[in-house]
């Protein structure tokens, strides 16, 4: 969990409220936490309703902390995610499967 998204989640009252506030279900605001990070477009609203609500949150907000072990945990996630998917490719697409089989080969 990224201290960034705690957070901004915070700064509304946590996941619940955040998740309210921009008519989302709940599960999608908790993955945000879990993940590590909130979607771009998703930044920009949350800015907004910072703004109208007289939230001191700013853009820079939303970027990594310092720590560099939150970003170990966040790419470890990308990649587990990237390994699945690929997975996935390679078990309904044969052709994908030998291409990147000849790649590693070729490597």
């Amino acid at each position: 969990m990224s201290s960034y998204v705690s957070r901004v989640l915070a700064a509304f009252g946590g996941p619940r409220p955040t998740a309210r506030l921009l008519g989302l279900p709940e599960s999608t605001v908790y993955t945000w936490r879990r993940k590590g990070s909130i979607p771009a477009r998703r930044q920009r609203q949350l800015l907004a309703l910072a703004t109208e609500q007289g939230l001191a949150l700013e853009p820079r907000d939303f970027f990594r902390d310092d720590d560099p072990e939150d970003d170990v945990l966040v790419l470890k996630a990308k990649v587990a995610r990237l390994e699945a998917q690929l997975a996935r490719t390679r078990s309904s697409n044969p052709a994908a499967a030998n291409i990147a089989q000849a790649d590693s080969i070729g490597s």
